[in-house]
Order: C-alpha cells, then structure tokens, then sequence
C-alpha cells in the first residue's frame, strides 16, 4: 500500500505545482514583439525586434525554459531583420541574417552564429551592395543555408537566392526573378530540394500574391496567382506531409454588415502541381488577419494572427483589438477557433508566429501591451496544448486571458459620442494642468495625431474627418506621462 502511495502523492504533487501552460511577456525595450519562435531541445527561442532610442531598432534573441522561465538574453542595438523568417537553429548553434540601415555599404547582409548559451560564435557580412539590399527569407537547403536576397533598383525588385555553408562560405548564388514591387517574404524547401515561394506584389490599385515552385537551380515549374486585394500581405507559406502547400490571402467581401467584415482572409490549399484543391475563409463580422500558419506533425495546418472586434452600436463599449488562433484538417475543415483578449480591453495582444513542440504542444509568439509610450509593448509567449487551450475545459470559440504586467489606467476621462463619427469630444474630470497632451494610436500602435490640451480646460474636441471605421486608443499625458488612457470606436 505504501509503494502505491508515493506514485500517487508524486503525480498529486506535479499537478498543483506545474504550469505547463502559460501566457508570459518580456521587456527588453520600448515597444518589443516577437517576430518568431522556434523549438529547441531544451527550451524556446524567441525573436525579439524592439525600439531602442527614437526609431533605431533593436533585434533580440531570448531564451526561456519550456514553463516560460528566461534563460538568457542577446541585444543586437545596430542591426535589422526584414521580418521573422531569417532565423534558423540546429543542434550546433542559431543562424541570423540581418542588415544594417541607413547609407548602403558593400557587403550590406550580416550572417551572424550563435551557440545555444547566446555567445556569438561567427559573423561574417555578405552582399555585394548595388542598392537596397535586404535579407528577406532563409531556410535549410540539403545541410546549407539559402538565403533570399532582394535587391531594389527603384520600384524594380531583383531576388537572388544565395546557397552558403554553415560556416558561411558561398556556394552559389542564382538570379530568381525581377518585377516591380515584388517581395518573396518567405521559401520553404520539400524533401527533394524543390523550394516553394511565397511572393506578395504592389499595384497602384491594389495587392496580390503568388506561389511560385522550383529547382535548387532557380527553375520555374509553375506559378499560383491569386486575386488582387486592398488589404495585407501573404506572409507565410508551409509545406505539408503529402507534397502539397498551404498559404493565406484575403479577397474583398461585398460591403462590411453585422454578419460579414469587408475584408475576408482565407487559407487556400496547393497540390505539388500547383492545382488549387481547397480554400477556407473566415467569414465574420469581425475582421480577423492571418500572419502565420505552420503544418503540424499530423498534417494539420495551425494558423495566428490579429482579430479586431467591432462593436454593434448595441454594444458600444465590447470593442478592442486581440489575437486568435485555429486549427484545419489536411482537407480544409475547421477543427478549432480560439480568441485571445485582455479582459479590460486596454492592451492589445498581437501573434506573428507560432510552433509545434516535441510533445504536440503549440507555443506562439507576438506582442501583448499599450499602445505608445511609456510601456509600449512586450515581447509575447503563448504556450497552449493542441487543442488550443490555456485551461482545461476550454470554450471552442473564445479563451480569455489576461495580459500579466500591465498597469491599469489612471485618470478617467471620458470620450463623447463613442463610437464617434464625425467628432468626440474628451471630457476630463478636472481641468488640465499645463503642458497637457493627447495622442491617438491606431491598432498596430503607430501615432494617428497628437494634440495640446489647453491649461484649465474641461473637455476638448477631437475631428474624426480622416480616421478610417475601426479602433482607437487615446492616451493623455501629463508633463511627458501617461495619465490616462480610453478607447475609441469609429463607425462610418
């Protein structure tokens, strides 16, 4: 009986001390997000890009345990990653490819090592600096690095795909293709060496994307165009188990109603050939924003990103910005939909990428925090089971957690009419003191306008002439500090 008693006080004991789902952040400086997130054998890496002083941007490398725990830290104050497809890891260390903006010198691209205790192990600068030119993508290709190189003279874009060693020596490097306005944000590479593309394209009167297969020698097989759009770009591609590919677009709807946004994002399914075999979209009357999808080890495809939820003017009050989460069989059914939301709708939480780990859990990452100054944004660690589940028990359509670390709101003012239309006014609850300011963020954060506030004013208007519909958040500032902060809706 006693033998039988210990197994059970042991696994009694790692229940209620284990956490093996979490939602954590980080703060490293003003604005962070993660921009990717890889498995490692012994814990989470985590891509960091940040704004360190005025718009100089940092690029981090963070380390955590599999509970969240961070392990180490690497700030990288001068250089750039283009986005988060130009980190790779294996058993010998971490690669990155960077760059360094502002006046282009030869040999602009950055290879960069880490070993797996952050200690930079090699560098070496590439390139051969005609114009512009920007890392965009990098992969494994049989044991090599393939970088994705574009070179940008004027609106023409040329992409090279370069081949180099682990050690960073060049192997070759092939002319791919040269448009206008073309940007191959990222490549996946099949068992057979073939390389898919992802290639997202300007138009003076709109957006499309193109899925673009070929040779390790830069041969084309054929070519997937896909409908123009007004909205975002396809950013992500993931190749699956039976040979086919998955990426995202979006196609205008009709016109924004209570049952469907004007903009309707969709996953579309590639056989090897290149034969559209099926597409999902997401209809609802929230506009929800795809940024990442992964095949998971059983041929699911996982997808992250932004959902912005508009408020019914019922309902006034419910609007705010979150981030979602769902799962698709091989064949394009639904088999989960999670959203993910601060339950004071002040903050935002934002997925760019996501992972499957070892053991079939999912880990995300992204940005969880306020809009502008002082706090900015915090780097974002979601770790679910492959349910989508923080909790047990989960609902199938909506989890609500709530951001750790962000302070609640001080002053309370208040804005009137919201949802507003041509005009709101701020009511504050005591007259402003001198050197008063307001500031207007939109939902990825960037400064809409900002205001000064008249010493010993009660209320002051705001103009909503040049908002677009959608979510706001005004922010008040006392002598360089934030004192208060409200959301703003507007409805056209």
């Amino acid at each position: 009986m006693k033998n039988l008693l210990i197994p059970f006080l042991l696994c009694l004991l790692h229940s209620v001390y284990a956490q093996p789902y979490f939602s954590k952040n980080y703060h490293v400086s003003y604005n962070d997000a993660g921009w990717n997130v890889l498995a490692l054998e012994d814990g989470i890496l985590i891509l960091d890009v940040s704004t360190c002083e005025g718009p100089t941007t940092c690029t981090s490398l963070l380390k955590t345990d599999f509970e969240g725990n961070l392990i180490w830290e690497v700030l990288l104050d001068s250089l750039r990653v283009a986005n988060g497809n130009n980190i790779l890891a294996d058993s010998s260390g971490i690669y990155l490819a960077m760059y360094k903006k502002g006046i282009i010198d030869p040999l602009n691209v950055r290879l960069l090592k880490f070993d797996h205790h952050g200690n930079l192990v090699k560098y070496k600068r590439i390139g051969d600096g005609l114009d512009l030119e920007l890392p965009l993508s990098m992969n494994w290709h049989h044991g090599q690095l393939l970088l994705s190189l574009d070179e940008r003279f004027g609106d023409t874009t040329q992409t090279h795909m370069a081949f180099y060693t682990t050690d960073f020596d060049s192997v070759k490097t092939i002319p791919f293709v040269r448009d206008l306005g073309g940007t191959s944000s990222k490549f996946d590479i099949a068992m057979n060496g073939d390389l898919y593309h992802i290639r997202s394209i300007n138009f003076l009167d709109g957006k499309t994307a193109k899925v673009i297969k070929t040779d390790g020698d830069g041969y084309i097989y054929w070519q997937k165009q896909f409908e123009k759009s007004i909205s975002n770009f396809a950013t992500s591609l993931a190749l699956l188990p039976d040979g086919g590919c998955v990426t995202h677009w979006n196609k205008n709807a009709t016109v924004w109603s209570e049952d469907t946004f004007e903009i309707v994002d969709y996953v579309v399914k590639l056989d090897a050939d290149g034969n559209e075999l099926w597409r999902h979209h997401f209809y609802d009357r929230n506009q929800h924003i795809i940024y990442h999808l992964l095949a998971t080890e059983n041929g699911d495809i996982v997808g992250c990103g932004q959902f912005n939820y508009f408020a019914l003017p019922s309902e006034p009050d419910s609007s705010f910005v979150g981030s979602w989460i769902f799962r698709l069989d091989g064949n394009g059914q639904l088999k989960w939909i999670r959203h993910f939301n601060d339950t004071r709708y002040e903050s935002i939480q934002l997925l760019y990428s996501g992972t499957e780990l070892t053991n079939l859990d999912l880990a995300f990452t992204g940005r969880i925090g306020f809009f502008g100054p002082p706090e900015g944004g915090n780097a974002w660690l979601l770790k679910i089971d492959s349910m989508g589940c923080i909790t047990s028990g989960c609902g199938e359509y909506q989890t609500i957690v709530s951001a750790p670390d962000i302070p609640d709101s001080g002053l309370l003012f208040t804005l009137h009419p919201n949802p507003g239309t041509i005009a709101t006014e701020i009511q504050l609850p005591q007259p402003a003191p001198g050197d008063c300011q307001i500031a207007v963020y939109n939902l990825l954060g960037r400064l809409v306008e900002q205001q000064t506030v008249p010493e010993g004013a009660l209320t002051h208007p705001l103009a909503l002439h040049g908002y677009s519909s959608g979510v706001y958040l005004v922010v008040v500032y006392e002598r360089q500090k934030v004192v208060g902060r409200a959301r703003l809706v507007v409805q056209r």
